[in-house]
């Protein structure tokens, strides 16, 4: 189980938005040296996203996220050490009206995932297309 905070700048004129995870129940444990003792960690997810319009009214969003406490060993290819940058993607949104009460945002995110090995059947990185229909 866990809790996440979403934290949108937009509103102070500053367009970044972060979002902040951490189990808070579940298996994710540390343990010591000898594989005793387990202990929750407490795993937590770090995301920053920058938001920005281009030509055509296209919307950008580079974003990376990291995770902060990775003794738990939740992420198998990260470090367990240290901070671990787990994900880099880019979103590109376009906003399609559709008469005057109706509009269908169309999305594609490329989105490279760095705490998965290249030996898993999708690899690291991945392509998400996405159309929505919904009343402005």
């Amino acid at each position: 189980m866990a809790t996440d905070f979403k934290f949108d700048f937009s509103h102070y004129k500053i367009p970044i938005e972060s979002t902040l995870s951490t189990f808070i129940a579940g298996n994710d444990f540390k343990y010591d040296k000898n594989g005793q003792n387990p202990k929750q960690n407490f795993t937590t997810y770090i995301e920053f996203t920058y938001k920005y319009k281009t030509f055509y009214h296209i919307e950008l969003k580079p974003c990376i996220g990291a995770v902060l406490n990775n003794q738990a060993q939740y992420y198998k290819t990260g470090d367990y050490d240290k901070i671990c940058f787990v994900n880099i993607s880019i979103k590109t949104l376009k906003k399609i009206a559709l008469k005057n009460s109706f509009e269908m945002p169309i999305t594609l995110n490329f989105i490279h995932n760095a705490a998965t090995k290249n030996t898993e059947s999708f690899g690291k990185n991945f392509i998400l297309f996405g159309i929505n229909y919904k009343r402005k």
